[in-house]
């Protein structure tokens, strides 16, 4: 389980004995099973990013920690093809000659829709995206239809990555609120509506009525109105 800063507390410090490891290898007996790089790699994939350890993957795999050392370097070196694997699947944006603010509200719930799918992968583009291929195409495809639409460069690298950022941002604050229900058992706007109630509803009337309105709490509604108020706002910078 995830902690609300988000360590998950069966985490192996990457070089340290894992002291499961003994028990691993005795249980098993006889020779260590032989695995490759590709197993490796699906093993992490179905432990997910959101948990993934060195330890998970071995479990998984039914090997010790140590053994995944021939086959990746490091949790980072795992994190990132297991990004690339994840974005085997994402079908990189083309310039349909849509104007830009259209086209990129649809990328942008395409984006959602991928990081949604595999939790944890929100963080990973946000601290390595910079380093996935499938991802700076994606990037450079954007540029291509902000300039098509009037932006200058400039202009056009600050709005594609503002809708980036608020995309990656969205679902991995989603995710990190998720996580503390799962921790907590306690949902994000009760947990604020009981804060309300031992304050003292009648000091916050608009907060308390907003938090009985089932739309203003629409996570679906919410996030796609938030976009379209930010795409609109920097469709106002394009010079023609």
């Amino acid at each position: 389980m995830m902690s609300r800063q988000g360590v998950d507390p069966g985490a192996t410090t990457l070089g340290a004995t894992d002291p499961s490891d003994a028990a691993v290898r005795k249980s098993r007996g006889g020779r260590p099973p032989r695995i490759s790089r590709e197993e490796v790699i699906a093993a992490g994939l179905e432990v997910g990013l959101a948990n993934l350890t060195f330890r998970a993957v071995a479990e998984k795999l039914g090997v010790s920690v140590q053994a995944l050392y021939k086959y990746v370097a490091d949790r980072d070196e795992l994190v990132a093809v297991i990004g690339e694997e994840i974005l085997e699947s994402y079908t990189s944006p083309v310039d349909d000659g849509r104007p830009w603010a259209e086209w990129i509200f649809d990328v942008a719930l395409g984006l959602k829709e991928l990081l949604t799918s595999s939790p944890g992968f929100a963080q990973v583009a946000i601290t390595r995206g910079h380093a996935m291929p499938a991802l700076l195409h994606a990037y450079e495809v954007q540029l291509q239809v902000a300039t098509r639409s009037g932006f200058d460069l400039t202009t056009a690298m600050w709005a594609s990555r503002s809708v980036n950022e608020f995309v990656q941002s969205a679902v991995s604050r989603r995710e990190l609120q998720q996580a503390s229900v799962a921790d907590t058992g306690i949902e994000y706007w009760d947990d604020m509506k009981l804060t309300l109630a031992e304050a003292g509803n009648e000091k916050f009337p608009l907060l308390a009525a907003a938090l009985d309105d089932a739309d203003a709490l629409d996570y679906e509604k919410r996030f796609n109105a938030a976009l379209r108020a930010l795409i609109a706002g920097l469709d106002a910078l394009r010079t023609n």
